[in-house]
């Protein structure tokens, strides 16, 4: 029996896995059109699932209704195929106990880990392949949001993605999900849906542990699959989305919008579960060619991980942690270009901005090319300008690293944000100029689920004149299900907006609690 959950910024997913000795192991960079993979798991597995997944993402892109020429589809995605799940412990201590597979998303970037070893039960196919795909459809859902998704289709939809299976050149859309019906065909009762397809009400009975979890996920895969298997239903769910993410009633938005009764969907759902449809869809063949392998030195084994941690936003007792490790291994790792960009990146977020400012000059001017040596260095000089140093030209400096590594990666959400932040420092008031725009509106672009991002584009939006634009960058937070708070917040905040506030005076309201009970 498998089960999924949702655990603040990470995704993830729950396996049984075939625990083995975590030891060193040769890894290696897999490059496809639209993957970077990190893996330790061999040559020959990385390249099945990296062709896999270049499938998957165009049948997801497809279901998702989204140009495959767009930015956010052209942007390659970062996951790391691990042999043990104890490498997780890196990422998180102690998340090996009971995930096989997380996925993070934050002001750092995104990122995927996989477990990617043998399992005790293969009924459903390759359930490596089924946690990678369940957690990049995530990945994928949130890079399209253009208005908030309620938490069972977000849920629904990895779930019903995760199942599909690549035979001649076609997907089985659509799979069975064992452990789901598992859980919905036991003796236990089903989670009334007026109570599934409300949020508030939702999270308010599972905080007092009145509902079950995982009979959630399987009643909202269910719910999903059902919604999809039709073309008309699935029409409707555009205007359903927009309506409840603008505040909408959760179950009258439902039921007008999608014609059905939420109190018949319990035994419609019974039925349907018995005849479930399965689509065939075909898919192009992705050209052995098109992948990509370098091997990485032996010596990044030892900081390949906390790297990664890194870029996951970890707290500061985590981050000052892997600072320290590293700083523990600068002699022996002094000369190696990968381990002075680790250690950068980690004193930036959790230690000495000064510290690291000469190296990463240093390694610029070396290697001019290397996008995150001028990232880093960006970003260092976005920070020391805010401190008391007086040199006049760091925040113009700063800029011009961000353009630099702009120009190596276009498609780079969280270089695109610090760009709009440190082009932001020098347009703080007057009407923003338009890269600062396009930078703002470019980072949220690229990753739609980060608050930060949002934020800072709304403002933008907002001092450019566009207040319809500025709500749509927020609307995807109004109703996040995993902080109840940011949601009222952020819902207070497009109300105000909406009622011709100044962004500043509806701000103010994020935290105003005084029209409730």
């Amino acid at each position: 029996m498998k089960r999924f959950r949702i655990v603040s910024i990470l995704w993830c997913a729950v396996w049984g896995l075939a625990s083995t000795d975590a030891t060193a192991k040769d890894w290696i960079k897999a490059e496809s059109e639209h993957f970077v993979a990190f893996s330790d798991i061999g040559e020959t597995r990385t390249r099945d699932y990296l062709r896999e997944l270049e499938s998957f993402k165009f049948l997801a892109e497809m279901l998702l209704g989204s140009s495959r020429q767009s930015a956010v589809s052209a942007a390659k995605f970062t996951m790391y195929f691990l042999s043990d799940n104890k490498m997780l412990d890196v990422v998180r201590p102690g998340l090996s106990k009971n995930y096989a597979g997380v996925y993070f998303h934050c002001s750092e970037g995104a990122l995927n880990f996989g477990v990617m070893q043998e399992t005790m039960d293969s009924s459903n196919g390759d359930p490596a392949l089924v946690i990678a795909q369940h957690e990049y459809a995530h990945h994928l859902m949130f890079s399209h949001l253009a208005y908030f998704v309620p938490r069972w289709y977000v849920e629904g939809f990895a779930d019903y993605l995760s199942t599909v299976v690549l035979r001649r050149g076609k997907f089985d859309v659509g799979a069975g999900n064992g452990g789901r019906i598992y859980t919905l065909t036991d003796q236990r009762g089903w989670i009334d849906f007026r109570i599934l397809l409300d949020t508030k009400k939702y999270m308010e009975q599972l905080k007092n542990k009145k509902v079950d979890e995982d009979r959630f996920y399987a009643q909202s895969w269910l719910l999903t699959h059902y919604m999809l298997a039709d073309s008309d239903r699935t029409k409707a769910f555009n205007q359903y989305f927009e309506k409840v993410g603008r505040g909408g009633d959760p179950i009258a938005t439902f039921e007008s919008t999608t014609g059905i009764e939420v109190n018949k969907l319990e035994s419609i759902l019974k039925r349907y579960y018995t005849k479930l449809a399965l689509l065939r869809v075909g898919v192009p063949e992705i050209p052995e060619s098109s992948i990509v392998i370098s091997k990485l030195a032996s010596e990044q084994n030892d900081y390949i991980l906390e790297n990664a941690a890194l870029q996951t936003c970890p707290n500061q007792d985590q981050g000052k942690q892997i600072l320290e490790k590293l700083r523990a291994m600068r002699n022996k790792h002094a000369k190696e270009i990968e381990f002075r960009l680790t250690i950068a990146r980690a004193e930036l977020l959790y230690g000495d901005n000064a510290a690291l400012r000469a190296d990463l000059e240093d390694l610029v001017l070396a290697d001019p090319l290397n996008f995150t040596a001028h990232y880093l260095l960006g970003r260092t000089y976005f920070e020391i300008s805010n401190s008391k140093n007086t040199e006049a030209d760091l925040l113009e400096r700063a800029k011009q690293e961000l353009i630099n590594a702009y120009k190596l990666d276009k498609f780079n959400a969280p270089n695109m944000y610090y760009l709009a932040r440190t082009l932001n420092a020098t347009n703080e008031g007057d009407a923003p100029s338009k890269s600062l725009a396009n930078a703002a509106s470019g980072a949220t672009y690229l990753m739609r689920s980060v608050y930060e991002y949002a934020i800072l584009a709304a403002d933008i939006s907002m001092r450019s004149g566009n207040r319809e634009q500025a709500i749509r960058s927020l609307q995807p937070f109004a109703c996040n299900p995993h902080n109840p708070t940011q949601a009222a917040g952020v819902s207070r905040i497009i109300a105000a907006l909406s009622n011709g506030k100044s962004f500043f005076d509806a701000m103010n309201t994020y935290n105003d609690t005084s029209d409730q009970n």
